[in-house]
């Protein structure tokens, strides 16, 4: 079964459609985005911290108990449209938030050519790797409630405080 599939039969079609409407207004602010500053270095797009926006997704998802976070389903879709709204290689690097960290992971370029179910399931598998490297000692949703008492700060890129 697909992975969009399996997560929507999980978590149902509406939670789905709030975590694709996250994730294409943040393709919509990637793209905004100027590629280059005043002094014509590049940028890299920071993705809003959207642990805040998402309480009644967390809480589906643990109580389906899915060894996954809505955002990781947002940052899928995320790279997976990017592919598309991107016209190059670069573009799409920049916009996606250039070279993945530890713990992250990022759908390549070279997969532009599949189909939509094709990427996200790869993304998925290179989700499930990258979680398996960070060695996290906590299950995944517990992210959700650190994540809900973080306190944001709207003056910092993603409205993260240190």
């Amino acid at each position: 079964m697909p992975f969009l599939e399996a997560i929507e039969q999980a978590i149902g079609s509406e939670a789905l459609a709030r975590l694709d409407s996250a994730a294409n207004k943040e393709v919509g602010l990637a793209m905004q985005m100027a590629l280059t500053n005043e002094a014509q270095q590049d940028r890299y797009y920071t993705r809003r911290f959207l642990f805040d926006e998402l309480p009644i997704d967390c809480e589906t998802f643990e109580s389906k108990n899915l060894r996954i976070l809505p955002i990781d389903v947002i940052d899928i879709l995320f790279q997976a449209k990017l592919l598309f709204a991107a016209g190059s290689e670069r573009e799409y690097q920049q916009r996606r938030g250039g070279l993945p960290l530890l713990g992250s992971f990022a759908i390549p370029w070279s997969e532009r050519s599949v189909g939509l179910d094709a990427i996200t399931r790869s993304g998925e598998e290179r989700r499930k790797k990258s979680w398996r490297l960070a060695r996290r000692g906590s299950v995944p949703n517990r992210a959700c409630a650190k994540g809900r008492s973080r306190k944001r700060d709207p003056s910092t890129p993603g409205g993260r405080s240190g």
